[in-house]
């Protein structure tokens, strides 16, 4: 690497003095040099050059520089001399002493070739120190087997693009910092857009950076979007597996466990070289299970975007490269918007996306997705690549012929009119010059020459599309042929696949032909693995060649005849392209193959939805239930039933919700038995309740456990409930982990009762309310008659949550049966059903947001509850992973997270409620956002208003967030007003939020005393220390109430006058809030502490407490509060 960089040097300090001694020179200071001037320098110059290589003089050197001698006589003389070629110098070495030699001053007897300025003489001696192989020696060029010279292009140099390399390099040195930045490139085909790129690729690399690259198909890529973008990131662990150490691997093992939990095995699934990136992940690769019936393409972009921000970092940038955008539909800028636009922008990321500027008008989609990176605040860069100027252009030719650029200037020029600067289009026309013989190697004279007058004359294609098919056209029929068949397989083509199909008597001369064509410069073979077009305007060219009317039967013969010779063997790698092929010209298909092709379509099917590519999964299905005859379902009944519920999910996780309605209805119509109706049954339900059509899937699921032998009340009173809840709770008194693991498993038409009743669970909370107890309790019954199922553990936790949110003060006892019930379907999950990923964003949604708050830290919760969102999300059910949403940033804001943070989450839950339409997120996480905002700043305060009501919450959220910022902001009286109405509804009961209200009243009500001291408002203070007492009692280490307790009974003692019990109710409540980790809290009771302390006196000890006040309210982001406590400090030093 240092000899190359001090060959770089060579030459470039070097400089040329020389003084002739001629007196007709005036070689003073001041004198300008006139071009005669220039002429004698460069005439002595050139003699004594000649002397020096030669040791003879020049004939020319006996003349004086005052003789008179006429041009024919010049010449004479110039040619009397020895050439130093003749003597086997260099042929640079000969012009250049030649061409000094014929630098006479004046314009009339110069000749094409001599030198006009020793200016130039020195660029040219530069050149031979600082490029001697190319410039200095003489470079022979390699001939093709017609004797045809071949140039001497530099393929990997970038000509003519400092100012853009800057750019792009610049733009990469921001994203090594630690921040994601986006950079598109535009420009016609052929400008150079993708060496620009590659130019950055080893600065990536060197600074610990990993680089993908992905070139768009417009031919292959074709309805596969989602297959191209996974099997980037499937390559991208084999690169981190190269460049990491095993120490770094093992950390990143650690990450991937943290980050993914039980999503791993959907992960594995997704991107199966994941599990050769550490030994644990292995393991968990051996343990995956198959992909969610909900997944859909938004969810699984959001597993790869989760991938992303673990592997990519500051230290390890990721340079993700996309070529010819412009080929990419809405569909593929869909998967990489969701994918590359990190809401929480935690990756570090640098995409580059090159189109072709002249072809966008094709595809209006690509700007909007341009404009996503910018709206999302990613920095994005936008440049467009115009031809190369003609000073840039002359020096590529100049290094392709190895001749001192100003030699190359006139066929430059030529080229760049006939060219505009397009860098492979002037390649391509140097190259069809020296084709037609007019751009050719001399031997004797051992360098290039051309003929300006005819190349001038030469009628060159408008465009290099139509030059290169003109050159392909020219070749043999067996090259064209080749190029035929590989330009149907794509620009890439696997040396299996040219294995296969030579092996044939219709295309046994492939491999021949393709050899042909990489000698022909046409293509390339990369090692022993596949051939490559060598550019897309190659592949172009070459698919030109098929007439339009041949394409389908072209693609169609290749795809029989690769199935033919694959039959029977395993299909993996090239299953789509076969399925591709065939597909282009499936109108064509005998009948004697309609059966295997059948098979075959239904298997790529299978394979794209378990790659979870649903898009191509449809079109591949779709293609098999045309094969078959009219009466399919009559010939075909057990594949019509497979494939119609494999194109229902896979048009339902595409977003084409009324094609998976139709095809399921098909379905129920045509299927005479109940089980083969059952998975179309429970898709309809799950389509129609996360369509929000409530009171349809409940009729769906009611219909089915109806035949199903079920009977389902339409109505039941609040006696027969209390009743049915009893009955349960004493069948679950015994439930232990013991039990549900020893148990025995249900029968299978017993475990779709419970599927179903699970469904039915969730769905009755809108539909029918009144039923949702006796659903719960029905489906804990059959699991303690009939044995446990998969769906056991969360028709177990429903019901342990019903026994802690269906009474306003929550008794002891039921706490204590949630959490044994709880934690045994927890516990029967994990261990007899492995943690089955299906079940996790119910489940934890169940169990951390209602139950486990009584006994597990509410951090911990927290973070369940976003495991519960991130896994709900990546499975497809979108609802679910919402409403874990919710709970998880209402949990936040519970603990004490700096506001700042809890308003990142809300902002990124709220754009995916917004996407989704989801109303009862959106409105929830809009009305959240405003009491975040008013507690940070009271400035950024917004009021709630109607629009933000959510059906059947409405009353009961708005007065609950309007309380809890009146008693942050000191309102007591509005807070006293609004929450003392909240409690009556029913969506606050039993949960955090209850919990909480009952703190915050009761903390309220110490100040409503103050005015009104009446035996309600003191009742208030006793129920809420009561209450959280109870909940205090079941807690582990009293984690999420002690410090609520203690602060009430300060404030009780305080209001008594028992100053003594206050203070140390005060210390407690301060210090049991700094153990876990409640920092608003902390700081709260240091507030009031303070205000007690100032009303009896203390002054000091009060400020000392407004201290620590303000600074934990620093620390919780709270400006507001800081601003208050700041007030308070000044009082104190005031008085």
């Amino acid at each position: 690497g240092c000899q190359e960089e001090e060959e770089e040097l060579w030459g470039r300090y070097l400089e040329v003095e020389y003084q002739p001694n001629d007196a007709t020179i005036d070689n003073s200071p001041a004198s300008t040099v006139s071009k005669g001037d220039e002429g004698k320098c460069s005439h002595h110059l050139g003699l004594l050059l000649y002397e020096l290589f030669s040791h003879i003089s020049h004939p020319r050197a006996s003349q004086s520089d005052g003789d008179m001698i006429t041009a024919l006589e010049r010449e004479h003389l110039n040619n009397e001399g020895m050439r130093l070629i003749d003597l086997g110098f260099p042929s640079s070495i000969s012009l250049l002493v030649q061409n000094l030699l014929e630098f006479e001053g004046d314009d009339i007897n110069q000749t094409k070739e001599a030198y006009e300025s020793l200016d130039v003489v020195v660029q040219d001696l530069h050149l031979l120190l600082l490029d001697p192989t190319r410039f200095l020696f003489d470079r022979v060029p390699t001939l093709s087997a017609d004797g045809t010279a071949h140039l001497s292009f530099r393929k990997h140099k970038l000509y003519g693009r400092e100012n853009e390399v800057d750019l792009i390099t610049n733009a990469f040195c921001r994203v090594s910092t630690g921040k994601s930045e986006a950079f598109f490139i535009g420009g016609y085909s052929g400008s150079g857009k993708t060496m620009l790129v590659n130019s950055l690729k080893s600065r990536v690399e060197m600074v610990g950076g990993y680089v993908v690259s992905k070139k768009s198909d417009k031919l292959m890529s074709r309805g596969r979007s989602l297959s191209t973008v996974i099997s980037i990131f499937n390559e991208l662990c084999l690169i981190i597996r190269e460049k990491r150490s095993q120490r770094d691997l093992e950390i990143l093992g650690i990450e991937f466990r943290n980050e993914f939990s039980a999503d791993f095995q959907t992960l594995a699934l997704l991107l199966p070289n994941v599990a050769v990136l550490s030994p644990q992940l292995k393991r968990r690769y051996d343990e995956r299970d198959g992909g969610s019936d909900q997944s859909n393409i938004r969810s699984i972009c959001f597993l790869l975007k989760k991938f992303l921000r673990v592997v990519s970092s500051a230290s390890h940038p990721l340079m993700f490269i996309l070529d010819d955008l412009q080929w990419c539909d809405s569909t593929d800028f869909l998967i990489l918007e969701s994918i590359l636009v990190d809401n929480v922008g935690s990756s570090c990321l640098f995409f580059v996306g090159n189109y072709r500027s002249n072809e966008v008008q094709d595809n209006p989609a690509i700007f909007p997705f341009i404009t996503s990176f910018k709206d999302f605040g990613i920095p994005t860069v936008m440049i467009n690549l115009e031809g190369l100027q003609q000073k840039s252009l002359n020096t590529m030719i100049s290094d392709a012929l190895c001749l001192f650029p100003r030699l190359c200037e006139p066929l430059s020029e030529l080229v760049f009119q006939k060219t505009r600067g397009n860098p492979f289009f002037a390649l391509n026309v140097l190259t069809s010059l020296v084709a037609e013989g007019w751009l050719k190697y001399v031997s004797d004279q051992r360098r290039w020459v051309w003929d300006l007058d005819h190349i001038r004359c030469m009628n060159v294609a408008d465009n290099v599309l139509y030059l290169l098919s003109s050159k392909m056209n020219g070749l043999s029929g067996n090259i064209q042929f080749a190029l035929k068949v590989a330009a149907c397989l794509g620009k890439q083509i696997k040396d299996s696949v040219v294995e296969y199909l030579s092996a044939t008597s219709e295309y046994s001369s492939l491999r021949h032909g393709l050899n042909q064509a990489v000698a022909e410069g046409f293509m390339t073979k990369l090692s022993a693995t596949e051939f490559r077009f060598n550019h897309d305007r190659v592949w172009e060219a070459a698919y030109s060649l098929i007439q339009n009317r041949e394409k389908t039967e072209y693609h169609f013969r290749v795809g029989i005849a690769l199935y033919l010779m694959t039959k029977g063997k395993d299909l993996e790698e090239i299953i789509f392209l076969i399925s591709d092929q065939i597909n282009q010209g499936i109108s064509e298909v005998p009948a004697e193959l309609r059966s295997d092709l059948i098979s075959l379509f239904e298997m790529a099917g299978v394979k794209a939805t378990d790659s979870f590519d649903y898009s191509a999964a449809r079109s591949y299905l779709s293609t098999a239930l045309s094969l078959m005859p009219l009466d399919r379902w009559q010939c075909n009944y057990d594949s019509c039933v497979r494939i119609s519920i494999l194109m229902a999910k896979s048009a339902h996780a595409c977003g084409d919700v009324d094609a998976a309605q139709d095809m399921l209805q098909e379905i129920l119509q045509v299927c005479g038995c109940i089980q083969d109706k059952l998975p179309a049954y429970f898709l309809l339900a799950t389509i129609l309740h996360s369509c929000g059509r409530i009171m349809k899937s409940f009729e769906t699921c009611h219909e089915v456990l109806s035949q199903l032998g079920e009977k389902i009340p339409s109505s039941i009173n609040p006696e027969e409930t209390t009743k049915i809840v009893a009955m349960t709770s004493k069948a679950t008194e015994n439930i232990a982990d013991a039990y549900l693991l020893e148990k025995d498993e249900m029968h299978e038409e017993s475990c779709m009762v419970i599927k179903f009743l699970s469904l039915m669970v969730t769905v009755s909370h809108s539909a029918k309310p009144s039923l949702s107890a006796w659903i719960v309790c029905r489906s804990v019954l059959l699991t303690v008659e009939r044995g446990v199922s998969k769906q056991s553990s969360l028709c177990l936790v429903n019901f342990a949550a019903r026994l802690v949110s269906g009474n306003e003060v929550v008794k002891p006892k039921a706490i204590q049966d949630a959490s044994r019930i709880g934690k045994a379907a927890i516990a029967c999950w994990k261990e007899r059903y492995h943690s089955a990923p299906d079940l996790l964003p119910k489940l934890y949604l169940v169990y951390y947001g209602w139950i486990a708050v009584f006994t597990e830290p509410l951090q911990s919760c927290a973070e369940c509850l976003r495991q519960g969102f991130d896994v709900g999300l990546t499975r497809g059910e979108i609802s679910t992973a919402l409403l874990n949403a919710i709970k998880h940033v209402g949990f936040l804001f519970w603990a004490g997270e700096n506001l700042s943070t809890v308003l990142e989450n809300v902002d990124s839950y709220l754009k995916l409620a917004l996407f989704y339409k989801n109303e009862l997120a959106k409105s929830y996480l809009t009305i959240l956002r405003y009491t975040l905002s008013t507690l940070k700043d009271k400035k950024q305060h917004v009021a709630i208003t109607e629009d933000m009501k959510i059906e059947g919450y409405s009353e009961a959220m708005h007065l609950y967030h309007k309380g809890i910022q009146a008693f942050w902001l000191g309102y007591s009286e509005r807070c006293h007003h609004c929450l003392g109405k909240v409690s009556k509804y029913s969506p606050v009961r039993g949960s955090i939020a209850l919990i909480g209200i009952t703190f915050i009243k009761g903390l309220n009500s110490f100040e409503v005393l103050k005015r009104y001291k009446t035996a309600k408002n003191r009742e208030i203070a006793h129920e809420a220390i009561a209450m959280l007492k109870k909940a205090a009692s079941q807690s582990s280490h009293s984690w999420n109430f002690s410090n609520k307790v203690h602060l009430l009974e300060a404030q009780l003692q305080s209001s008594e006058d028992n100053n003594e019990k206050a203070k140390e109710s005060y210390a407690a409540a301060i210090s049991c809030a700094r153990y876990s980790r409640f920092i608003h809290e902390q700081g709260l009771a240091c507030e009031l502490a303070g205000d007690f302390y100032e009303s009896h006196g203390e002054i000091d000890c009060a400020k000392g407490f407004f201290e620590q006040a303000k600074h934990c309210y620093t620390k919780w982001g709270s400006h507001m509060k800081v601003a208050i406590i700041t007030q308070k400090l000044e009082s104190c030093q005031g008085g």
